[in-house]
């Protein structure tokens, strides 16, 4: 096998340096090989809007982390602690990129003053998480209490001596630059009306780019079938509007940034649940939903960003996930720009990524005294 370089994200200012599996299986397997566009799309939300979903000092969990980029971004732009999932074959690869920026996702933290270190020494954990499995809910939940209360010991432990202390200024690590704000924002909205992706406030710059997507298959066997072909862009956005609930005069804020749920009691629930890539394969879509039943509480968000591969599949997770879950579809308005991908040699590269007009985005909420039908199924 020939050796594979690794892919130098740029995130809030901070370099990550994300190393791509390298054998035969994982070639036909698809995962953990490819950096998949919606990976980088997910990084930008978090970046452009971390406010928004108020990243600062949360606890984050990532599903499918893959290569790490959505959980490791969330860590350089503020989280106070991240714990990335994937399936027991992906974690080694997960791990070896999670430990290659541990360094620098440490540094990106506040510093005590007094005691000149990271108030948070190690804000990342790698757990398996086979979607759908309890007993796996429970690891990681008992990770994300374990986690919350450190924070909290941390929290408590620095006030005295920083109510001794100046005010610091805010890190610029999670600040969305001049630039970033000018060229791409995110308007979560409720699916209704037209949601066509020639909509004048989404400007989705693909110039020659569908020759370059990529698409993950499912297994080798029916590949072919999961593959979206160029012409269904347009089809694909259209249907997302038949598909989610919308509830009228709810507005974007209200839905992204909504405190009034009641607080939950008994093991301690993630801030934020991310997750990129995660719809392409139909069989994975009800087990996708029971973890992200079982690991949320009312208060937590989630974001969701995919490629629309197949109807099928994209049809089942949207009407199954509006079943539990207040759906809303992420509107991206974004304009071609240099990215910051770079090869290693260190030449910059069109970001054409973050263009692809197969990629959704999604922000989901428990909907109150919901009882979907396929928390039964097994």
């Amino acid at each position: 096998m020939t050796t594979v370089a690794p892919i130098i994200c740029t995130v809030g200012g901070h370099e990550l340096r994300l190393l791509p599996r390298n054998s035969e299986e994982a070639l036909v397997r698809g995962t953990g090989v490819h950096l998949w566009d919606s990976s980088v799309v997910l990084a930008r939300i978090l970046e452009r809007d971390a406010s928004k979903v108020k990243l600062k000092g949360a606890v984050v969990v990532e599903l499918g982390a893959g290569l790490g980029l959505g959980g490791l971004a969330a860590a350089v732009l503020g989280a106070g602690s991240v714990v990335l999932t994937d399936l027991e074959e992906m974690l080694p690869v997960l791990e070896h990129n999670v430990n290659v920026n541990r360094e620098t996702a440490v540094h990106s933290k506040p510093v005590d003053k007094q005691t000149e270190r990271v108030k948070v020494p190690d804000p990342l954990r790698v757990l398996k998480c086979d979607w759908g499995n309890l007993a796996d809910h429970a690891m990681v939940l008992h990770a994300v209490a374990d986690l919350r209360q450190k924070l909290k010991e941390t929290e408590e432990e620095g006030k005295e001596g920083e109510s001794q202390l100046p005010l610091s200024q805010p890190s610029d690590s999670g600040r969305l630059s001049k630039r970033a704000s000018e060229d791409a924002t995110v308007k979560p909205q409720a699916v209704t009306g037209d949601t066509s992706d020639k909509n004048a406030e989404q400007t989705l710059v693909h110039s020659e780019h569908q020759t370059g997507i990529q698409s993950r298959p499912e297994n080798s066997r029916d590949a072919a079938k999961e593959t979206e072909t160029q012409g269904r862009a347009n089809a694909a956005s259209s249907r997302a509007q038949s598909v989610c609930e919308s509830r009228e005069g709810e507005g974007e804020e209200d839905f992204l940034e909504d405190d009034d749920a009641a607080p939950e009691k008994g093991p301690s629930f993630p801030d934020l649940i991310i997750g990129a890539d995660v719809v392409f394969n139909k069989v994975c879509v009800i087990p996708l939903l029971q973890s992200l039943w079982s690991l949320s509480s009312l208060r937590t968000r989630i974001l969701l960003a995919f490629e629309k591969r197949c109807e099928v599949t994209f049809d089942l997770f949207l009407s199954s996930a509006q079943e539990g879950f207040d759906c809303r579809r992420v509107q991206l308005q974004r304009k071609g720009r240099k990215g910051s991908l770079k090869q290693t040699d260190g030449s910059e590269q069109i970001n054409e990524r973050e263009a692809n007009p197969f990629v959704f985005v999604f922000s989901l909420r428990r909907k109150r005294h919901a009882n979907p039908p396929w928390l039964s199924q097994s």
